[in-house]
């Protein structure tokens, strides 16, 4: 596939708006004891990131997408983060939600629309206490049901859910979440 030199990614969050607390859901119920804080960099940068410490099966913490005017998730090819792994838990593979639903509800039940479940490994760059690229393209998932429908592409607000399944624990930081054109 040719790039296209003029393309602009969509930064979903950077974690500098201000914002300091984020919702955790759970593809399975409820998220009790389980928290998402925007904190300063691990690493002593300037920058802000999310600190996210599970204790709960399958707790995500959720990103309201709202595009730009004229843009819709089937402009974009995938999506991509910065990951700093503290613990993995007991293991597990990241999972990720896409679509619309209300907050506090469980995404995997209670989508409107758009509702996408999708399982990937971690990035193989993805080592414990440093920053490490997590770049997923919407083709190469594993994804609960289609791909991107002609629906889904129309969307331009939706929520993302995105976290490690796991029985127990895991803490980690996000910095730099951002669609891919």
């Amino acid at each position: 596939m040719a790039m296209d030199m003029n393309a602009q990614d969509f930064i979903i969050t950077d974690f500098e708006d201000g914002k300091t607390e984020y919702v955790i859901t759970s593809g399975g119920g409820a998220a009790a004891n389980c928290s998402a804080v925007v904190v300063d960099d691990p690493t002593g940068g300037d920058n802000k990131a999310l600190k996210v410490q599970l204790y709960s099966t399958n707790a995500f913490p959720v990103f309201h997408v709202k595009l730009p005017e004229g843009k819709t998730l089937g402009d974009y090819r995938g999506f991509s983060m910065q990951v700093y792994l503290i613990d993995r838990g007991n293991g597990g593979n990241v999972q990720m939600y896409l679509g619309q639903w209300e907050d506090g509800d469980a995404p995997s039940r209670n989508a409107t629309r758009g509702m996408m479940k999708i399982n990937a490994s971690w990035s193989p760059e993805s080592k414990l206490d440093k920053w490490s690229p997590a770049t997923y393209m919407f083709t190469d998932m594993n994804v609960s049901g289609n791909l991107l429908t002609d629906a889904d592409k129309a969307m331009n607000e939706f929520n993302l859910a995105y976290g490690l399944a796991v029985s127990r624990g895991c803490r980690y930081f996000i910095k730099d979440i951002k669609l891919i054109e």
